[in-house]
């Protein structure tokens, strides 16, 4: 028997502008009362590591560094259970990292704001590192930042100054002064690509990013942009094999696993689609409305009606302010008319 038609459900999934990874962040008080920035209020911060990808237990170090990234501020050894814990962390941004030899690189943010209460948890994922074809490892991140000249960090340097002035076209030029002293600048590359995003350049991101990538194949926030920028312009097999990449080296987003699974269900491969979603889902169930929205439009497009009216239903009763919800109940109205005409599954 024929399945009712549903009309498809439109997600606005466009990268927007603003969602972009920046570097370059306001000052860190901005946004906390006055009255809290004086209070002098600390919290513990544990973290609990877990190994990807075969990645074998070990203790390890782990620094807690303000915003600018390069001051560290406290620094212990990770157990190998993957238990950590910093006292005394104030208000303000802070950025986890882990190099290691054996793992891929880790820079997790933390914001701390009068919004926080109690013990601050932070969950982090490590993996492996990539090793090349010939063997050979990925070069780990400290090591491209040594090779890079005076004279191009400088540039850098002034570059993220321009940022934070809002002055978008002296930063993008600061960049590419300090691309033509170093050729080979990974962070450049990265932030030139984010900038050019912002700007609305869409193709001369992609190609920022994608040299980044080249540099540093480890990138994990060069692979998770450069799949969603992929996406956007429509280029769906290259998004597929960018984040497919970006998820083999473990510690996905349940961002990346959306993409993902949007780059598949525009190319047809829909169980592909379909497990990527679910893993978004498995991720992020907090967030994940908009993903079971996209969930409905495979199962309809794999003839599976109980298994969409599942999760439209369950949008439906999570999301109960959403200014569609009356289109989306009709399509559930017509769902079960229809399958009160069908067995249920065994």
């Amino acid at each position: 028997m024929a399945l009712l038609f549903v009309p498809e459900i439109l997600v606005p999934t466009q990268v927007r502008r603003d969602e972009v990874r920046v570097p370059f962040q306001v000052p860190r008080d901005q946004g906390v009362p006055a009255s809290v920035r004086q209070s002098g209020t600390t919290f513990p911060l544990e973290g609990r590591i877990s190994w990807e990808a075969g990645a074998e237990p070990t203790p390890i170090d782990v620094e807690l560094r303000g915003e600018d990234e390069s001051t560290v501020i406290n620094r212990t050894e990770a157990t190998s259970s993957g238990r950590f814990r910093f006292d005394n962390v104030r208000y303000g941004t802070y950025w986890i990292i882990i190099e290691s030899e054996r793992y891929n690189y880790v820079r997790q943010r933390v914001i701390v704001d009068a919004r926080t209460f109690g013990v601050i948890r932070v969950a982090v994922s490590l993996s492996p590192r990539t090793f090349e074809e010939s063997g050979d490892p990925v070069s780990a991140l400290r090591a491209l930042r040594i090779a890079i000249p005076k004279g191009a960090s400088e540039k850098y340097e002034d570059s993220l100054k321009a940022f934070q002035e809002d002055n978008q076209d002296q930063g993008i030029d600061r960049l590419k002064e300090a691309l033509e002293i170093a050729p080979d600048f990974y962070d450049a590359y990265l932030d030139l690509g984010y900038a050019y995003q912002r700007a609305g350049d869409l193709g001369q991101a992609i190609a920022s990013l994608k040299r980044a990538v080249e540099i540093n194949p480890s990138s994990l926030d060069g692979l998770s942009w450069l799949g969603r920028l992929y996406y956007e312009n429509e280029q769906f097999h290259e998004a597929a094999d960018a984040l497919s990449e970006r998820i083999e080296l473990g510690a996905a987003s349940a961002d990346d696993s959306l993409y993902i699974g949007l780059a598949y269900y525009k190319l047809g491969a829909y169980w592909k689609a379909e497990e990527s979603f679910l893993r978004s889902v498995s991720i992020s169930p907090e967030t994940a409305g908009p993903v079971r929205l996209q969930l409905f439009n495979v199962y309809m497009r794999l003839r599976q009606p109980f298994k969409a009216l599942e999760q439209i239903e369950t949008y439906v009763s999570e999301y109960p302010d959403d200014p569609n919800l009356e289109a989306y109940q009709k399509r559930i109205d017509d769902l079960r008319k229809m399958l009160n005409r069908v067995p249920p599954p065994r």
